[in-house]
């Protein structure tokens, strides 16, 4: 059985839509068009956020970020 949430907290829980959604880089690279190396270079080179997971380092990038990258290519 589920408790209800009291609305004080439920005020400050995000919505799914509002949370940030991340993508693997193949994914990224994928939409991008590019090599999943391309955009760890351009993780290291602080043009693209990226957050790295666990003790392998798997990469992510929000969806979000891939949106100013891509925003920033086109000016």
């Amino acid at each position: 059985m589920r408790l209800p949430i009291p609305p004080e907290v439920a005020a400050d829980t995000p919505s799914v839509e509002e949370k940030e959604r991340f993508v693997r880089l193949t994914v990224a690279a994928t939409r991008l068009d590019c090599h999943p190396k391309t955009l760890k270079e351009l993780i290291f080179a602080g043009e693209l956020e990226g957050l790295r997971i666990g003790e392998r380092g798997h990469w992510r990038v929000s969806e979000r970020a891939l949106d100013d990258l891509i925003a920033r290519s086109r000016r």
